[in-house]
């Protein structure tokens, strides 16, 4: 049977997953009743509090009254309450670092080389986001695309993407073209007759280098790198 309480006519309902059958009298002015239930060990229905309750009984009262005449394991209103008698509990998860706030060693390793950098995503995610502030993400986004690219192991997906990224970064048309030399850019012209994973290494290097040389220098004395470090509460010149 489910029970659950009632007061002038406004029900008190527990959400719970299960309880004992033994229930202690209710207090003066509260209705014990009982429904019938598809399921004689586990329920679940949901809380509510009826706002009307006889003026002996506030709502503060009602929830302290409910907690000790319900042998339960619950969860009441946002809260956890132990009976004697309940399921077992599930595990909770352990909480897991926030990876988009990096230790102050792995930021600071960013201004050891930009090798680190662009070897850590959340690094590679601040440096874009930099890079789109001085309208030059182009070049990451092609950088990150020729990595996605030298991942992939199908051959018609291998051709597919190289394709892409020679429309969207090579393609004089392209809004987002990179700056590439004339000789690099025969290359990719010449590889692009048989599209493979590395078709785009010489430009990747290109623009690695491009981005180290002027980019990373301009990242490090950012406000957003020193706010970074400072929000350590290591603030350092670097």
């Amino acid at each position: 049977m489910l029970k659950f309480l009632r007061a002038s006519g406004i029900p008190l309902v527990v959400a719970f997953t299960s309880f004992s059958d033994k229930v202690e009298a209710p207090p003066l002015g509260v209705e014990l009743c009982e429904l019938p239930s598809d399921d004689g060990r586990r329920r679940s229905i949901a809380v509510c509090l009826g706002q009307q309750l006889p003026a002996a009984l506030s709502p503060s009262a009602a929830l302290s009254m409910l907690m000790k005449i319900l042998t339960c394991d619950c969860n009441f209103m946002g809260q956890n309450h132990s009976g004697s008698v309940g399921a077992e509990k599930k595990p909770v998860a352990p909480a897991t670092e926030n990876v988009d706030r990096p230790s102050y060693e792995v930021v600071y390793s960013w201004s050891q080389s930009f090798d680190h950098l662009m070897r850590n995503r959340v690094g590679q995610k601040y440096f874009a986001e930099f890079l789109k502030g001085e309208y030059s993400d182009e070049n990451i986004l092609f950088w990150q695309a020729c990595e996605e690219l030298k991942r992939e192991k199908n051959a018609e997906k291998i051709e597919e993407k190289a394709r892409i990224i020679y429309e969207d970064f090579i393609s004089i048309l392209s809004p987002k073209e990179v700056s590439l030399d004339s000789r690099v850019r025969e290359i990719v012209n010449s590889n692009m007759s048989r599209p493979s994973a590395t078709t785009f290494d010489e430009a990747q290097n290109q623009i690695f280098t491009l981005m180290q040389r002027d980019s990373y220098p301009r990242f490090l004395a950012s406000s957003m790198y020193k706010g970074m470090i400072g929000n350590h509460g290591m603030l350092e010149e670097v």
